[in-house]
């Protein structure tokens, strides 16, 4: 999931997002006297070439980007990773310390994308006004909306059920079943393994 939005980021900016690895890094540019600055950049090198350094970082905020083209020439080429993996990376070559401070802020600049913010205005909205709607209507008719509620209860009880059996119907017809499991009948019983099954109630 994590990965997926780092995707998404790197697309709209039209960056190239890495699976950052460490055949991907060449050591040789890290250096730990550095350190204080992959850390505050979320970001590292990983290639020079005659065109200028290659760089990978979890933060493309104005700010961070001017740091970086700073620290690594204007010509720098940009690829995004997950800060996970930058983390990872750093923790392996040279400054161990250091990485466990590194944080993005990337959550921040592209909200719409970030599960901190579980619902969205528009949706509020929608649940504030239900809400409300649901209370009015018990106080004014109190036995038109239990009837009401009833059956939007129904409704979503049958809506899943038809869910579950298409569920059921598409693994039978589709999904290939596993092997039986063949028990030697033997052995004793203490030898035999011993299953539990437990089925949820809907």
């Amino acid at each position: 999931m994590k990965d997926n939005y780092y995707k998404i980021i790197a697309k709209e900016n039209n960056l190239t997002y890495v699976h950052l690895s460490k055949k991907y890094i060449n050591t040789k540019l890290l250096s730990k006297s550095e350190n204080n600055i992959y850390v505050k950049l979320k970001a590292i090198p990983t290639k020079q070439d005659k065109q200028g350094f290659h760089v990978v970082t979890a933060d493309i905020s104005s700010k961070n980007l001017k740091l970086i083209k700073k620290k690594w020439g204007n010509n720098v080429k940009l690829s995004i990773a997950p800060v996970q993996l930058i983390i990872f990376q750093l923790n392996e070559h040279c400054c161990e310390a250091f990485a466990k401070d590194i944080d993005t802020d990337l959550p921040k600049q592209y909200p719409q994308f970030s599960a901190k913010q579980t619902f969205c205005l528009w949706q509020k909205i929608a649940l504030v006004l239900i809400v409300v709607s649901t209370i009015l209507s018990f106080i004014l008719n109190h036995e038109d909306a239990f009837f009401i509620l009833l059956v939007v209860l129904e409704v979503i009880v049958l809506l899943m059920c038809i869910h579950r059996l298409l569920i059921v119907f598409y693994r039978i017809i589709f999904v290939k079943t596993p092997p039986d499991i063949l028990l030697d009948t033997t052995g004793s019983k203490s030898e035999k393994p011993f299953y539990t099954v437990l089925v949820p109630i809907l």
